[in-house]
């Protein structure tokens, strides 16, 4: 048995059919799921999943929210834009309570769309303040942070840990889909990580992925979907469904010699949950 650690069934198109979703993956040895929240509306439906009793919730806003929200409504300045998403998250840390989640996010730094953006350095201030207050909910709640960290170069992965060392973070975090400069993935598991492998491990071009997962230390390794992104080979260009981490979970055995029982036991212990 396996536990999905970053699984959207609060999101379509699997949020409408998530009961058939659950029980293909069930049927598949697939233990439970991590759902998790990338904005107040999903970190919320998140927690409403999590009464079924192989769910456990994260809520979190996703770092390209704001820009979501800019390109949806173009007519709002930037200022608004940030008021608006920092407002958003005060709700959310209204709403959610230590008992109704297991972590905190999505959250993080996402620069992979904006190199061109005429707004990028605004977009990236706004970022690192959503960041910056999801960190310390964290560490009120002594939560651990699921983290978004991506980038067309390697700002965004250094931006991410700075921002940590900022708030003198102490505790678990999980480094979600794993990526970025191998110097950056080394220096986070030294301050604790858990690192999450997805699906797009099992793609042809996508070997530095599998060089990341190969000096992961076993005891800190996860397994994700991020259902309904990244399908495993041969799915890619499809939708990824919930049990298709049973194909990445066989990829990872078959790579890194890595089992169920090992998988489950991380996530057990980087989300403090009882199996």
């Amino acid at each position: 048995m396996i536990i999905d650690c970053h699984c959207h069934y609060n999101l379509s198109p699997l949020f409408e059919e998530w009961e058939k979703h659950w029980e293909n993956a069930s049927a598949k040895d697939i233990g439970g799921a991590v759902v998790i929240g990338v904005n107040r509306e999903t970190s919320l439906r998140a927690v409403t999943l999590s009464q079924h009793p192989q769910f456990w919730a994260a809520a979190g806003i996703h770092p390209n929210e704001p820009e979501e929200m800019q390109h949806n409504q173009p007519t709002l300045s930037w200022a608004d834009i940030e008021k608006q998403q920092l407002e958003e998250f005060e709700k959310l840390h209204a709403d959610v309570h230590e008992k109704d989640i297991v972590a905190v996010g999505e959250c993080g730094l996402d620069y992979f769309r904006i190199a061109e953006h005429p707004l990028r350095e605004e977009i990236i201030k706004t970022q690192k303040k959503l960041v910056t207050a999801q960190i310390k909910w964290a560490q009120q709640l002594r939560k651990p942070l699921i983290l978004h960290a991506r980038d067309t170069g390697e700002q965004a992965y250094w931006d991410m840990l700075a921002a940590l060392q900022n708030a003198a973070w102490k505790d678990t975090f999980i480094l979600h889909c794993v990526s970025g400069p191998s110097e950056y993935v080394q220096k986070a598991l030294s301050q604790g990580a858990y690192v999450g492998v997805a699906g797009n491990v099992t793609y042809k071009n996508a070997a530095h992925i599998r060089e990341l997962a190969e000096f992961i230390p076993r005891e800190k390794m996860l397994i994700e979907t991020d259902a309904p992104f990244l399908p495993p080979h041969p799915h890619r260009g499809k939708m990824c469904e919930p049990w298709m981490i049973r194909e990445t979970a066989t990829f990872l055995e078959n790579l890194l010699n890595i089992d169920d029982a090992q998988l489950l036991q991380n996530t057990s212990h980087a989300f403090d949950i009882s199996l």
